[in-house]
């Protein structure tokens, strides 16, 4: 667990530096991300749930007029206006992850009930859950969870398959998690 944390802060600690920070949020770059970004949503989802995804960015990031070349006034600079795109494309995944969600839910609820039903088929066999495939399991679920909200924050090129791919997963290690759980002693 240490290792991954530190991971993580090393890569924020990356990330956010300030020779790293303003290439990830130039305009160009991240106007050139919002729109294979939109392409993608209209590629897969539809032209009318990618509209509503699109509505819900703008609303959400208070400005319908935030994608024109003068984004956040007259007075704004190059760095002001890449972050306002890089908060819009961040906006923007955060909505498609909520457009997933009505999918995604029911599938990780499955995987509860799922991996519950097999804990009890293991427990009546007298085998009970090996913790370190719940460990394995409980750990995989949160470094995936985890990674997937740093790529949707992050403005770097992410395909849209991406998020129902990590569902998928985090579905998978959810049940292993929850079978392999051990025993309470109470």
């Amino acid at each position: 667990m240490t290792l991954l944390r530190h991971a993580l802060i090393w890569a924020a600690m990356t990330l956010t530096a300030v020779t790293v920070l303003p290439a990830l949020t130039a305009v160009d770059t991240t106007t050139t991300l919002i729109a294979r970004w939109q392409h993608q949503l209209d590629a897969s989802l539809g032209a009318k749930s990618a509209a509503q995804i699109v509505e819900r960015t703008m609303r959400s990031a208070g400005s319908a007029s935030v994608l024109s070349p003068g984004a956040g006034g007259p007075s704004a600079t190059a760095a002001q206006r890449g972050y306002r795109l890089a908060l819009t494309l961040m906006l923007m995944r955060a909505m498609t992850l909520l457009a997933w969600l009505p999918v995604l839910l029911p599938l990780w609820l499955a995987a509860v009930v799922q991996g519950w039903v097999l804990r009890e088929i293991a427990s009546h066999r007298f085998s009970g859950g090996n913790p370190q495939v719940h460990q394995l399991c409980a750990l995989g679920a949160v470094g995936a969870g985890g990674a997937g909200a740093l790529a949707l924050v992050l403005p770097v090129p992410l395909p849209l398959p991406s998020i129902p791919l990590l569902g998928m997963l985090l579905a998978v290690l959810i049940t292993g998690a929850v079978a392999h759980c051990p025993r309470w002693r109470g």
